[in-house]
């Protein structure tokens, strides 16, 4: 967006140069993204450097407190005027910071309170002055592109929650997936237990039931009206548990 905006504005305004300095508040360091210079050649460089930070802070500490645009030339013909003190001074010094680096005009874009841009703008190639309309397209340019960077920003924002919360559920679907895994395992373990823990009730239970029918049909001698009584009711008991073992063998006949 800054490399666009820099371009057009130096091929409309036939500018000598244009320079962008971006800084992130947060880590006090600052990168020179684009440079425009006479001969059309492009600098690009994302990097955060902390040293452009000191090297540039008393233009960015200066324009963080005034944040208009400012003319070098008007700005010098005010130090002049002004009387002795602190203003005078930084005005002072900020003219002659700007005269080093040949910048004319200094456009402060502030997107928010943690990251800022600063657009150096070179004298124009003709030797014309910046005129009262170049201002106000200055101006008008500074608000469109904070507001512009600022939704930007909210979209990588976006972007980026979007891939944190895609990550979030890779990693959830993952853990469901061992999860699953896991469960189908127990499945697997339970229905087999069932499975044999059903045969081998099966077994002392048909034992039990032919023992007691042939104590009851007097094989073994004839047995008395309370010891009938306690039989029966061991044998229906055990018709009971018989019925409960072939219910569970069939369950697992259906699972498997």
């Amino acid at each position: 967006l800054l490399h666009k905006f820099a371009r057009k504005l130096r091929e409309e305004l036939k500018l000598k140069k244009v320079d962008i300095l971006f800084c992130k508040e947060k880590n006090k360091a600052c990168s020179l993204y684009y440079s425009f210079a006479n001969k059309l050649q492009v600098t690009h460089n994302p990097d955060i450097k902390k040293h452009l930070w000191n090297e540039y802070q008393s233009v960015i500490k200066f324009f963080n407190k005034y944040e208009q645009v400012k003319v070098r030339e008007e700005e010098e013909r005010k130090a002049e005027d002004l009387k002795p003190g602190v203003y005078q001074k930084q005005l002072q010094k900020i003219v002659q910071e700007l005269e080093y680096r040949n910048t004319a005009v200094v456009i402060p874009v502030l997107s928010n309170p943690q990251e800022k841009a600063f657009i150096f703008l070179g004298d124009k190639i003709s030797g014309d002055i910046f005129d009262n309309r170049d201002i106000r397209l200055f101006e008008l340019v500074k608000s469109q592109l904070s507001s512009a960077l600022e939704k930007s920003r909210l979209f990588e924002g976006v972007k980026e929650g979007k891939s944190v919360l895609e990550k979030k559920v890779a990693e959830a679907t993952e853990e469901l997936r061992g999860a699953n895994s896991r469960l189908r395992q127990l499945d697997k373990a339970k229905s087999e237990f069932v499975s044999l823990a059903s045969h081998q009730l099966r077994t002392p239970l048909t034992t039990i039931k032919g023992y007691v029918s042939m104590i009851l049909e007097g094989m073994w001698g004839q047995v008395n009206t309370d010891q009938k009584r306690y039989l029966e009711m061991i044998q229906t008991s055990n018709e009971r548990l018989i019925k409960l073992v072939e219910g569970l063998l069939m369950v697992s006949r259906i699972e498997s």
